[in-house]
């Protein structure tokens, strides 16, 4: 009777400890839900028209990243249903440089791109593409593809083929999840995945000191952010080259943050961003800094050539 009273009590006790977590954890959950209370910063001018990208193989640029080997220029892409194709554009005119296909690869859903070091070591830039979108939220395993960038200036011929370029196989934590925002810090090597939603967005971290491409990867979920209030479906994101700003984009907004060098990302993507000037695109689903970090580009996805215009906004 006696040791009955006593497994009684531990089961009791244990219950209420797992209760206590549960109730912890949910007031964790419940803080980090919030809508966020954004406020206005004017530290970036308005968008400032650079060009239109009249090249007609850029119907749909869904991602654009800063060119590290081709001074003044960007890299973009097509979404969805479109060849496995890297166009080059001039950053001052938007117009066409050339393109880098990738050999041998089936079409799927990229939906960005980012450039930084490689992840596995190699010297160089490393463009990373990300496949990544999910409409219906059924693909467990996303792929991000990355390569050395190239260097189109030098050389002669403007259309390459690359075949040489490796995959990270990946999955979410917590559920499948649609997404079309990648971005790589430059200093950690860490790579970030954010949801698309309408109501609550999510951000998922690939730890590069825990990239095995021989295996599928996990994305762990580090943020929960709310734009509901903000028409929050995350198109695009991007980090600077210094790692210290990041931009995240919907289709009506531009969300800012910045941090120290001896700040994380896990904790500053926490705080509540600020709000810069956006103008407006049909469609926009595309944004990246500049070199520098004093500016960033914007363009859309729009299949329109009146509308596929690349803007600048000016650090003030």
């Amino acid at each position: 009777m006696k040791r009955c009273v006593i497994i009684i009590f531990f089961l009791f006790l244990s219950f209420s400890c797992s209760k206590k977590k549960i109730k912890d954890d949910s007031m964790k959950i419940k803080k980090n839900s919030k809508i966020l209370k954004i406020t206005n910063n004017n530290k970036f001018s308005t968008g400032n028209v650079i060009g239109t990208i009249k090249n007609s193989e850029i119907t749909e640029a869904s991602g654009i990243t800063i060119s590290l080997e081709n001074p003044d220029h960007l890299w973009t892409h097509n979404d969805s249903g479109h060849d496995p194709i890297l166009y080059l554009i001039n950053s001052k005119n938007a117009s066409y440089a050339g393109k880098v296909l990738l050999k041998d690869l089936k079409r799927g859903d990229w939906e960005d791109i980012a450039i930084g070091p490689s992840i596995t070591g190699e010297e160089g830039n490393f463009l990373y593409v990300g496949d990544i979108g999910d409409n219906n939220s059924r693909r467990i395993i996303k792929k991000i593809y990355f390569f050395k960038e190239p260097n189109l200036m030098n050389s002669k011929n403007k259309t390459i083929e690359i075949s040489d370029f490796k995959t990270i196989f990946f999955s979410m934590n917590d559920r499948v999840r649609d997404a079309e925002a990648l971005m790589i810090d430059s200093n950690s090597k860490n790579i970030f995945i954010i949801s698309k939603s309408k109501k609550k967005q999510y951000i998922y971290k690939l730890a590069s000191n825990n990239i095995n491409l021989n295996k599928e990867q996990i994305a762990k979920r580090i943020v929960e952010l709310n734009l509901s209030n903000y028409n929050g479906k995350v198109t695009a994101s991007d980090l600077s080259q210094d790692g210290n700003q990041c931009l995240i984009k919907t289709y009506n907004h531009i969300f800012y943050w910045e941090k120290t060098e001896e700040q994380d990302w896990e904790d500053i993507l926490n705080n509540e961003p600020s709000l810069l000037n956006y103008q407006g695109e049909p469609k926009g689903e595309a944004i990246c800094w500049s070199l520098n970090g004093n500016s960033f580009f914007t363009t859309t996805e729009s299949k329109k050539e009146e509308e596929r215009i690349l803007y600048k906004y000016l650090k003030k």
